[in-house]
C-alpha cells in the first residue's frame, strides 16, 4: 500500500514538473534553429506534440465539449483564410494561421492543467521563471551580448532595432522591443496570482515589480508599465483578501515614493514628461486606428496578414489587427471573451479561473496599445483565456439555474 502511494506521489511530482516546463517555454519561447531568420519556436514544437496527444485522447476518451466547440469556432476564420491564402500564395497569412492552429492544443492543455490548485501553481511558477529569462535576455543585450543571445536561440535573427532620445531600445527575446516588454510585464499578474491564490510571500510581488521596472528602464517602453499599474490597482481594489491587500498597498506606496525620489521613474524623467513625444505617439496611433476601422468597414471579412501590413502597417491595437487579418466577427469574438474573462477579477484571484482572469485583464490593456497577436505567446494565451471565458460563463449560468430552481422549490 505504501509503495503504491509512493508511486502516485512520484507521478504527481513528474506531472507538476511537466506543467512547470510548459509554462516556462510558453513565455521563454526559444528559437529552435538559431541560425535561421524565420526559426520555429519552442511553442511550435510543443504544440505539435500536444496536438498528437490530444488526438489520441480524443479517439480513446473524448474531450470536454465546451472548450472543444469554442476552439473550433475560433479556428474557423483562420481555416477559411488559409484556404484562400494557399490559392493566392499569401505565405504571411498561412504562417500566422499555423500559429493559431498550434495554439489550439496548447490552449486546451492549459485549460485542463489549470483546474487543480497544485497544477495551476506549477504552471504560474513556470511562466514566472520564463519572464525572468526574458529579462535576462534584455540585460545581456544591454551588456553587448546580442550576438551570443542569437547564437543560443534566445533572440531573433530578424530583430527590430529602434532608438529614442539617441538611446538604443533592446528588442529582447521576441524580436521587437514592445513585444518583449509586454511579455516581461506578465511578471505583475503572475506575481499577484502567486501572492493572493497560492499565499506566497509578498516578496514575489516585489520581485515582479522590480523585474518590470528594470525592463522599462532598459527597453524604454511605457505602455506595459502603465497597463501593469492598472492591473495592480484593480486587483488591490477588488481582492477579497483584505489583509494581504492592505499590507501590499502600504509597502508599494512606500517603495514607490522612495524609488522615484532617489532614482526617478524607470527610463528617466524625460521619457515620462516629454509632452511632444506623447502627442506624436498619440496622433500616430489614432491615425492607424482610424485607417484600420475604415478598412474594416470596406472589408468586414478581413484582408489577410500581407495586405494588412501593406495598407496599414502597425495597427497599434491587437483587436483591430485580428479583425483586419481574419474578419470583424473574429476580432469581436476575441474581444468579448477577453473582456468577459477580465471581469472575473472582480471576485478576486482565488479559485478556478483566477489566473485566467488577471491575465485577461492585463492582456486586454496591452492589446489596446500594440498588435501583440503577432507573438505566438500571446496567441496561445488569448486562445486559453477565450475557452476559459466560455467555460466560466457556462458554470455561472448553471449555478444561476440551480439557485433559481432551488428557490422555486422552496416557494412551492
Amino acid at each position: 500500500m505504501g509503495l503504491k502511494i509512493s508511486r502516485v506521489k512520484s507521478a504527481q511530482i513528474r506531472g507538476r514538473r511537466c506543467i512547470w516546463l510548459l509554462g516556462f517555454f510558453l513565455v521563454a519561447n526559444i528559437y529552435l534553429i538559431p541560425w535561421l531568420t524565420q526559426s520555429p519556436r519552442a511553442t511550435d514544437l510543443i504544440g505539435v506534440i500536444l496536438g498528437l496527444v490530444l488526438f489520441v485522447r480524443l479517439a480513446i476518451r473524448g474531450l470536454r465539449p465546451i472548450p472543444l466547440i469554442t476552439l473550433l469556432l475560433l479556428v474557423t476564420a483562420p481555416i477559411a483564410w488559409t484556404i484562400y491564402a494557399l490559392d493566392v500564395r499569401d505565405w504571411a497569412t498561412i504562417s500566422r494561421s499555423i500559429r493559431w492552429f498550434v495554439a489550439l492544443p496548447w490552449a486546451y492543455m492549459l485549460f485542463v492543467m489549470s483546474r487543480e490548485p497544485e497544477s495551476r501553481c506549477a504552471l504560474v511558477w513556470g511562466m514566472w521563471w520564463g519572464v525572468i529569462v526574458n529579462l535576462g535576455v534584455v540585460i545581456m543585450q544591454f551588456l553587448g551580448q546580442d550576438r551570443l543571445m542569437q547564437a543560443v536561440g534566445l533572440a531573433a535573427r530578424d530583430e527590430q532595432l529602434t532608438t529614442v532620445y539617441g538611446l538604443l531600445r533592446y528588442p529582447g527575446m521576441h524580436g521587437c522591443v514592445n513585444a518583449s516588454a509586454a511579455v516581461i510585464s506578465l511578471a505583475v499578474p503572475l506575481s499577484l496570482t502567486l501572492f493572493y491564490e497560492s499565499s506566497k510571500s509578498i516578496g514575489v510581488v516585489i520581485i515582479g515589480l522590480t523585474v518590470l521596472a528594470v525592463s522599462t528602464g532598459i527597453t524604454l517602453s511605457r505602455s506595459p508599465a502603465l497597463v501593469a499599474a492598472t492591473t495592480l490597482t484593480i486587483v488591490l481594489l477588488f481582492s477579497l483578501r483584505f489583509r494581504r491587500s492592505v499590507k501590499l498597498f502600504v509597502l508599494l506606496v512606500a517603495a514607490c515614493v522612495v524609488a522615484i525620489t532617489v532614482l526617478g521613474p524607470p527610463g528617466g524623467w524625460q521619457r515620462w514628461t516629454d509632452i511632444q513625444n506623447y502627442q506624436m505617439n498619440l496622433s500616430g496611433r489614432v491615425y492607424t486606428n482610424i485607417t484600420s476601422l475604415k478598412l474594416l468597414a470596406q472589408h468586414p471579412l478581413g484582408i489577410g496578414v500581407s495586405s494588412r501590413g501593406e495598407l496599414v502597417g502597425a495597427t497599434h491595437n491587437a483587436f483591430l489587427q485580428a479583425s483586419l487579418e481574419y474578419g470583424l466577427l473574429f476580432g469581436i469574438f476575441i474581444f468579448c471573451l477577453m473582456l468577459t474573462m477580465a471581469s472575473r477579477v472582480l471576485w478576486g484571484l482565488r479559485g478556478l479561473f483566477g489566473v485566467e482572469g488577471v491575465l485577461a485583464l492585463h492582456m486586454t490593456g496591452l492589446f489596446f496599445f500594440e498588435e501583440h497577436l503577432n507573438n505566438p505567446t500571446f496567441i496561445i494565451l488569448c486562445t486559453w483565456v477565450s475557452i476559459s471565458a466560455v467555460e466560466w460563463i457556462s458554470l455561472v449560468l448553471k449555478r444561476s439555474k440551480h439557485y433559481n430552481t432551488k428557490g422555486l422549490s422552496h416557494v412551492q
